[in-house]
């Protein structure tokens, strides 16, 4: 099993996409960075005196930094686990290998363990230097995050491509690469607008329309597993509520403990059906 998790991991490195992401992961970053600088300098030239107002302007542009770091990450995910095993079906590869004394529920998991290592060291990173620009550029609050805030934060943080990773590969498991991304993706995007929904539907107090929100959660908890993580590293603050709330950032109300237990299970169900449906899947 750690074999082939050292292998996919080697794999997913060598692949030209992750070139390309890496390329435009620092883009992504530099253009980040002086976003916040001229942002900065323009309250200071204005004379803005109001640390309320700072302390809002910074906390936005902070969020929509992680927001979109969020969706970098997601797609990442996707693109390096959509083809994982199937990618291995239809070139024939897979035959090599299951003729070898390993165990099918092995081979599952460490194509897990491969494209998990690479998601996680990538959130991480993207995490970590996030917070290193809003300590560079001392942009409140998040400079004054305590340690174990921080650590949470990196938890959940890492946790959602961990569980979207799962989705993908039961898909690889079920579906032809394409077909896989295609359903990925538009998963991953329902878990977004039913996240809207349910922010919207809260915040102008139409109870069918949260409850439809939450519905979609189940099918997609992404979304949720983001605005959780956001309610970590800002809730010390007191910096929850309509002020933040949006497409970037969640309303007042903050997906439960009982959310999160929810998403370890679909993450563990979904490695669950995959070991199974591969173990009973003819490969030719």
């Amino acid at each position: 099993m750690i074999a082939i998790a050292l292998a996919t991991f080697r794999e997913v490195i060598r692949k030209k996409v992750v070139l390309i992401i890496g390329i435009l992961t620092v883009i992504y970053l530099i253009l980040f960075s002086l976003m916040i600088h001229f942002a900065m300098e323009d309250m200071r030239k204005s004379h803005i005196n109001s640390a309320e107002i700072i302390m809002t302007a910074a906390g936005i542009i902070s969020i929509m930094g992680f927001y979109f770091c969020s969706m970098i990450t997601s797609f990442v995910t996707i693109m390096a686990s959509v083809g994982a095993i199937s990618s291995d079906i239809e070139s024939g590869l897979i035959h090599s290998i299951v003729t070898k004394p390993l165990r099918r529920r092995e081979y599952v998991m460490g194509k897990y363990l491969g494209v998990a290592g690479l998601a996680v060291a990538y959130s991480t990173f993207l995490y970590v230097f996030l917070f290193i620009i809003n300590f560079a550029f001392n942009i409140p609050p998040l400079n004054q995050v305590q340690p174990f805030v921080f650590l949470h934060g990196l938890v959940l943080f890492c946790f959602e491509p961990l569980v979207l990773l799962s989705l993908c590969l039961f898909g690889s498991v079920l579906l032809k690469t394409m077909n896989n991304g295609i359903l990925a993706i538009g998963i991953y995007i329902l878990g977004i607008a039913g996240g809207m929904m349910e922010q919207i539907g809260t915040f102008i107090e139409l109870n069918y329309l949260s409850q439809w929100g939450i519905f979609i959660s189940l099918v997609s908890p992404f979304d949720s597993i983001y605005r959780k993580m956001m309610s970590v590293l800002f809730f010390s603050m007191n910096l929850i509520g309509t002020t933040f709330a949006g497409p970037f950032f969640a309303s007042e109300r903050v997906p439960s403990i009982w959310m999160m237990i929810y998403a370890l299970v679909y993450c563990l169900g979904f490695i669950l059906l995959a070991i199974r449906k591969f173990n009973t899947k003819d490969i030719g």
